[in-house]
């Protein structure tokens, strides 16, 4: 056998071994992409001009109210996503969604797995993570676990 097919041969089987990743539901994809929209501006946030910062206000009031809405829809009909977990977890952070103790530790659990490939890959501690599931943090970062941490001034 020559060596090119020997080499045709393996990578058809490294095909077939490799399970095709599904792709997200459309109400997953939207809910995450209308997310984004509202996440984006709080990126924004800080030592902008009055006009930018109102901008931003805006764009907060405008698109946050509709990814709380979306965001929700989608965690009832895919409870399990972590990707969404993540999402609503940083839309409770931004007050703009409400969770319960039990829910919030659920969706902390949920999205632990890739705050842990993030952190084998990055080595840093992700500070929206420690702030929104501590206990997580803390077992997973150990002494490296982010604290919100205050100015003079208590802020």
């Amino acid at each position: 056998m020559e060596l090119s097919s020997v080499i045709l041969i393996s990578l058809a089987l490294t095909a077939q071994a490799a399970p095709a990743k599904k792709p997200k539901p459309e109400l997953v994809v939207k809910a995450l992409e209308i997310f984004e929209a509202c996440d984006h501006w709080y990126g924004e946030m800080g030592d902008q001009s009055d006009d930018r910062n109102s901008e931003i206000l805006a764009g907060i009031a405008h698109d946050c109210p509709e990814a709380k809405t979306a965001v929700s829809q989608a965690l009832k009909a895919h409870p399990n996503d972590p990707d969404l977990a993540d999402a609503a977890l940083s839309l409770a952070e931004n007050s703009h969604y409400d969770l319960t103790k039990t829910e919030r530790t659920r969706l902390c659990r949920l999205s632990l797995p890739s705050y842990r490939r993030h952190f084998a890959k990055t080595k840093n501690p992700d500070w929206s993570f420690s702030n929104n599931c501590p206990e997580q943090a803390k077992s997973l970062y150990g002494k490296r676990a982010l604290k919100l941490e205050t100015n003079d001034d208590g802020e």
